[in-house]
Formats: structure tokens, C-alpha cells, sequence
């Protein structure tokens, strides 16, 4: 029978509850793990490593609450879980230097769980350098998670052993694939709309910037394509011998993908050895005033079609959006008319 909440149809028990926090997504990883360690392993533990405790929403003397802590018998794990894109910079430094100030024998790690932390967050790895042996920051994202809870359902001894606990696995993975929590999809072309000066930062300098919040659609992807939009070749034609027409033509591979402050995106460029770092730092400071962006480093694009991809071909209607396509995708809209 067909479910619905607020007129939207629903599959899982987790998305009946409404919007969830955090808390409640925690909550039952957390108790799936205490049900099923050997699940996390690859994720979470070493080879020899085995869980003896399993902590929810455990409270400090200080008021301080860690979503998961795993009590091993080599070491202390905090894991900190974000449903959305990031962490939080102080909230993060702030835990891990109270913890580094308790006595952690066995050592501690630290798992920074979200959408992007593990792809782009030039302060955690400065962050995590200046840290003591003993204490670790590591990165897991939500589809490390959705393939440990696929990996429980795989065996159907895990059925028999926990029943209750199996049909918990299945309706969160569905909340997880209802809700966007994972990008299992095979990506390869991320394309947004380009107009104005950000044709000039994508062919001179090699980059495109927007808005951090797209991160979740661009990570993963291997190359990006402009869709030039119906003004972008008389903003282009100003300031460039290089005809484009409107539509998808040009596409670059794409070197790295990071979430910037205003500060770091000079030392970021030089740190890749960008050719032209300080002037393509000007350009992108030209462009936006947020105090973040999200930055593609490309490579030298090329021309992969002679004839532009219209929105129209691909059935889109309005602007693009933040989309991803494969090279199917553009190749079969190649031939249509």
C-alpha cells in the first residue's frame, strides 16, 4: 500500500517521523554497530581492533555531547555527524582539543562524518597536521556508512542472528536513498550554466567557483561542462578570440574539488602550482564577495562537440540547475533532433 506524509510518498519508518535530526540518524547507527561490529570494520576499526563499548549522545563534565563514542581495546573513536554538507570549524577544534587534553592512553581518532568533509576542507588537513601523534582526525562521508549497512543485509545470518535489527538496516538505507543521503550514482559530467566573466575563469584560469552548498552534486564527478548560456557568447566576444555558441561544447577535467575561505584560496592555487595563482585569485575575488566558495581546479578544456548540446536536447526546461550527466547522456542527446 502506498504511504504519504504531507502528500509525499514515503517508503521508510524514518521518514514517517517527519525531519529527523541528526541525533535520531546517529542513534540507530549507533545501535547498529553495537549490533553488528564486524559490519564496521573496514570503516571504523584496525585489523586486530575490536569494539568493547558503544556510547550515544555521551555528555562530558564540560557539557559537551559526541554523537558515537566506541570504547575499542586499542583506542578511544568519536564519531561527530553532520546530515549536511560540512562541519563545524570551531565546534570541531574545540572538541578535539578538550579531548586531547584528557588522558587518551590508547590513543583517539576523531570521524568527521558529512557529505564533504573528506574532499574539501583545507582547514582540517592544516588542522590535523598540527596535532599530536596520539590523536587523529579522519574523514568518513554518508556512503561509507550506506555501504556498511548494504554489507549487513548482504548475509541473511544477520537476519536470523537480529531480526529487528536487520529490518532497522533495510528502513535505513531507505531513508538514506529517499533523503539524498548518498551519491552511489556514477558521475562524470557536472554542468552548470556560464555566463559573464566566469567564461574567462573557466578558460584562461582553468577554474569555476560557486556557491559551497553545491558541493554535494559536484564532488565525485570527473569533468566539468559549461552550459554557455544565450548571452555568454557576446560576453565572451569582448574579451576572447575563442567562439563559443550557446550550449554544452567545451568540457575539462576537473583536478580537485574544495570548499575555500576568502584567505586561503591564494595559498590553495600555489599550493597546485597554478601557473597564473595571484591573477586568477583577483578574478575570483572580482566575482563574489562570500566569505566562502566552492572551487573546481580544471584542466586545459577541449572542444567535445563541434555542434553545442542545446538545454532543450537533454529535456530540460529553464536554467540548468546543478545537474550531472554522463557521457551517454550527452551522446544520445547528440542525436536527437
Amino acid at each position: 500500500m502506498k504511504l504519504f506524509r504531507a502528500d509525499k510518498r514515503i517508503y521508510s519508518i524514518f521518514s514517517a517521523f517527519g525531519n529527523i535530526k541528526e541525533t535520531n540518524i546517529t542513534a540507530a547507527i549507533g545501535y547498529l554497530i553495537s549490533t553488528f561490529p564486524n559490519a564496521f570494520r573496514d570503516t571504523f576499526l584496525g585489523k586486530r581492533e575490536n569494539i568493547e563499548e558503544v556510547h550515544i549522545e555521551q555528555v562530558t563534565e564540560n557539557g559537551e555531547r559526541f554523537d558515537i563514542v566506541l570504547m575499542t581495546n586499542m583506542r578511544t573513536i568519536v564519531i561527530e555527524a553532520k546530515l549536511g554538507l560540512k562541519q563545524d570549524e570551531k565546534q570541531i577544534k574545540k572538541y578535539v582539543r578538550r579531548l586531547e587534553k584528557e588522558e587518551h592512553r590508547k590513543g583517539l581518532t576523531v570521524y568527521l562524518l558529512d557529505h564533504g568533509s573528506r574532499h574539501a576542507s583545507q582547514w582540517i588537513k592544516e588542522f590535523r597536521n598540527a596535532l599530536p601523534g596520539r590523536i587523529k582526525v579522519e574523514h568518513v562521508i554518508w556512503d561509507d556508512i550506506y555501504n556498511q549497512l548494504c554489507r549487513i543485509m548482504k548475509y541473511k545470518r544477520n537476519k536470523n542472528d537480529n531480526n529487528r535489527a536487520y529490518c532497522i538496516t533495510e528502513e535505513l538505507c531507505s531513508y538514506m536513498e529517499e533523503n539524498d543521503m548518498i551519491q552511489q550514482s556514477r558521475k562524470e559530467i557536472y554542468v552548470r550554466d556560464l555566463s559573464g566573466a566566469s567564461i574567462e575563469l573557466f578558460f584562461k584560469y582553468r577554474i569555476y567557483k560557486c556557491q559551497p552548498e553545491y558541493l554535494p552534486s559536484a564532488q565525485g564527478s570527473a569533468y566539468f561542462a559549461p552550459h554557455f548560456t544565450s548571452r555568454a557568447p557576446a560576453d565572451f566576444a569582448e574579451r576572447s578570440m575563442i567562439k563559443i555558441e550557446r550550449g554544452i561544447s567545451w568540457i575539462a577535467p576537473i583536478v580537485d574539488t574544495n570548499i575555500l575561505k576568502r584567505n586561503e584560496i591564494e595559498t590553495f592555487l600555489k599550493s597546485k602550482m597554478h601557473p597564473q595563482f595571484k591573477e586568477a585569485t583577483k578574478e575570483i575575488f572580482r566575482e563574489t564577495s562570500r566569505g566562502e566558495v566552492m572551487i573546481l581546479l580544471l584542466e586545459e578544456p577541449f572542444l567535445a562537440f563541434l555542434t553545442p548540446i542545446s538545454k532543450k536536447k537533454l529535456g530540460i526546461h529553464g536554467a540548468m540547475g546543478s545537474r550531472v550527466f554522463t557521457f551517454k547522456d550527452l551522446f544520445t542527446a547528440v542525436g536527437k533532433e
